[in-house]
């Protein structure tokens, strides 16, 4: 599966809300390997902080990839990181560096309320997703993240795109041989809300640190 690009969410005068930005990821080629994964992973933290989650966010991975596909072990590398890694990578055959995106809100928590956020499937959820259609079921094979409250989730069937996917020949040991095909993953659609964020930060402002909500009853012009 090739992951689409998720799609943005914004104001009514354009302004973004949410939207993608692009970070470096670590991730291992189990078929390629030419030592144990264990012995991989410990040569690679001289280079790389890798924590008891990304380890356990791995092996719940590899229980679910197929051996020839690129599984994450560290995401968000450190731009310095990346960097003195990337220059001995020669040197870690099965190991790579790739871009990937991650969900951004930057208004934090002035929007946080109606956009809700994104996170990862939890068994619930996959639970769900495996009683949909299968071409609905394929779309959530390039990603483990879903929307989880307000506009993430109540558009997740527009915001996500579709899916991409890449054929591949392989071996009986499951080394890639091959691409046989390939089709390009179609990024989300923007969805346009009706909120004005100026007028959001002024009645935040407004109201300080009480807590309330503000209701326009009957509006005349949009000055």
């Amino acid at each position: 599966p090739t992951p689409a690009i998720r799609g943005e969410v914004i104001d009514a005068n354009g302004v973004v809300l949410a939207h993608n930005y692009p970070a470096y990821s670590l991730e291992i080629v189990p078929s390629q390997l030419e030592v144990k994964t264990d012995d991989m992973i410990e040569a690679l933290r001289a280079y790389v902080d890798i924590t008891d989650g990304d380890l356990r966010r791995f092996r719940k991975f590899r229980a679910e990839f197929r051996s020839y596909e690129k599984i994450p072990l560290k995401l968000k590398l450190l731009p310095d990181e990346a960097a003195k890694l990337a220059a001995q990578l020669y040197r870690f055959k099965g190991v790579e560096i790739n871009a990937r995106t991650f969900r951004e809100y930057p208004y934090g928590q002035l929007t946080a309320h109606f956009l809700g956020y994104i996170g990862r499937i939890n068994q619930k959820e996959k639970e769900a997703i495996d009683e949909m259609e299968p071409q609905v079921q394929a779309n959530y094979k390039g990603t483990d993240y879903i929307g989880k409250l307000g506009i993430e989730q109540s558009y997740e069937e527009l915001l996500p795109g579709t899916t991409g996917v890449e054929q591949m020949e392989t071996s009986a040991g499951g080394r890639a041989v091959r691409r046989l095909a390939s089709s390009p993953a179609t990024p989300g659609q923007t969805i346009m809300l009706s909120i004005d964020l100026k007028l959001q930060k002024l009645v935040e402002d407004m109201f300080g640190e009480r807590r309330g909500a503000l209701v326009a009853i009957d509006p005349q012009s949009t000055t």
